[in-house]
């Protein structure tokens, strides 16, 4: 409850920020806290034409979310991924207008035991290669992102 009421204050100070994600906690399979989460603002955006992905450091959480009006915008959840559905939707999102980092935790999740799979990793490259063959031929870069605060 109190996670909610933190984002909805963000979206209504951040009335131009489309999308918001933030920090979380790593959690044992008792959510026990274990760790700080891997989120941050990017560098860069996150795929950018010309961008060296052996340099590519994750930034973005599983726990994201948009105005409603995106809802409709096209493709942000693709139905047909046996995986990295949240790396599609990051990276949809993305091109869908100004996102907003919030550097506090809202969240906790409950790792996976052995973390990211072959599969989920085979499938995160095959987004990167997607979206970024798309930008280069469309000639189009991601919307900047922002730290967001209270």
């Amino acid at each position: 409850k109190k996670s909610l009421s933190r984002l909805v204050r963000l979206y209504e100070k951040y009335p131009d920020v489309a999308y918001i994600w933030s920090q979380f906690r790593i959690c044992d399979p008792d959510m026990n806290v274990v760790k700080k989460g891997s989120c941050r603002l990017p560098d860069t955006s996150f795929l950018k034409a010309g961008l060296d992905y052996s340099k590519y450091r994750h930034c973005f959480s599983h726990w994201r979310t948009f105005r409603t009006e995106l809802r409709d915008s096209g493709d942000i959840f693709n139905k047909d991924l046996p995986a990295a559905v949240d790396k599609w939707m990051g990276y949809r999102l993305e091109e869908l207008g100004v996102g907003g980092f919030y550097s506090k935790a809202l969240y906790l999740y409950r790792q996976r035991v052995g973390g990211l799979s072959y599969k989920g990793r085979k499938h995160w490259s095959k987004m990167l290669k997607i979206f970024d063959k798309k930008r280069k031929e469309q000639e189009s870069e991601a919307y900047p992102t922002i730290k967001l605060s209270l």
